[in-house]
């Protein structure tokens, strides 16, 4: 299944790069906040809508054909932003690369959980996430990239996700077996998992306010795409070296524990980033343990 990984990872680096550089890009050219923040909010919209529908395609064309759909229409999205800055028309195309990447991810997931057994789903859940986050925040790098080749950052995030269809268009191992199309009501999943449910929407907002609004705060504060590239790599290094104790200490503890405990340190460092993020060592810092 090293073929999946492959395709993870070249999607991820391509949506973590772009993610942040919209938000950033927009700022530096003097986009107010609530625009900036209705366009990214568009990609987290189109995020519902695909959970919504896209198991409906993938379940009558399968896996391999869907895949290649969805990042078409990722590709084509990112293309259009680099020809025409327009805020109505970004805001629409956020929305067609949200529903076209959290697409491809149900695929992939959905096809590593199958292909993966009681005795070593831990250990394939544990890899995808580590390429995962390492993926998305190599793509933090990228905002690096001299000012006089941004333009061509959509064309860069375009090449990545063409790779990652290369790589499944020539995978060996089989699709998984098509099922049929079942719907699950929100109502149902709180009465099964109340306290994950609303945990995942509080984290939804989290997550969502994280790539999308703060790499815009830290470029107000710091006047430094270099500061907010770093800021956002290192944070993502910290979601990543946390995966592993958080794992142990909630087989230990509880997930009810841990959630309260994690909600309750993320409240703590999210307050410290108004009294110490006015240095950057210390905006690292803060940014390590948010993640």
């Amino acid at each position: 299944i090293s073929s999946l990984f492959i395709a993870i990872g070249f999607l991820a680096v391509g949506y973590g790069m772009i993610l942040t550089f919209v938000g950033v890009y927009l700022k530096d050219i003097g986009i107010s906040n609530t625009v900036i923040g209705i366009i990214n909010a568009a990609f987290f919209l189109g995020a519902v809508i695909s959970s919504i529908l896209s198991q409906k395609i993938i379940s009558t064309v399968g896996h391999i054909r869907s895949f290649a759909a969805f990042a078409s229409l990722m590709v084509v999205s990112f293309l259009l932003h680099s020809l025409f800055l327009n805020e109505f028309l970004w805001a629409f195309l956020r929305f067609i690369s949200g529903f076209a990447f959290y697409g491809l991810l149900i695929i992939l997931e959905s096809w590593l959980n199958e292909k993966s057994t009681e005795r070593d789903r831990g250990k394939i859940l544990a890899i995808y996430t580590i390429v995962f986050y390492l993926a998305t925040a190599i793509g933090q790098l990228f905002l690096n990239i001299d000012e006089h080749f941004r333009q061509f950052i959509f064309t860069i995030g375009s090449i990545l996700v063409l790779f990652s269809v290369f790589t499944i268009a020539l995978t060996k191992i089989k699709e998984p077996q098509l099922k049929p199309f079942k719907k699950y009501s929100m109502p149902k999943i709180f009465s099964v998992v109340p306290l994950a449910t609303v945990s995942s929407f509080i984290g939804g907002f989290f997550v969502g306010g994280f790539f999308t609004m703060l790499p815009v705060y830290i470029l107000i504060q710091n006047h430094s795409i270099e500061v907010v590239s770093y800021f956002m790599l290192i944070t993502l290094i910290g979601g990543l070296v946390s995966q592993w104790p958080i794992g142990l200490l909630s087989d230990k503890y509880g997930r009810r524990r841990l959630i309260a405990f994690t909600s309750l340190f993320t409240s703590g460092v999210s307050l410290a980033f108004i009294f110490l993020s006015f240095n950057t060592t210390f905006l690292y810092f803060l940014g390590f343990l948010l993640g």
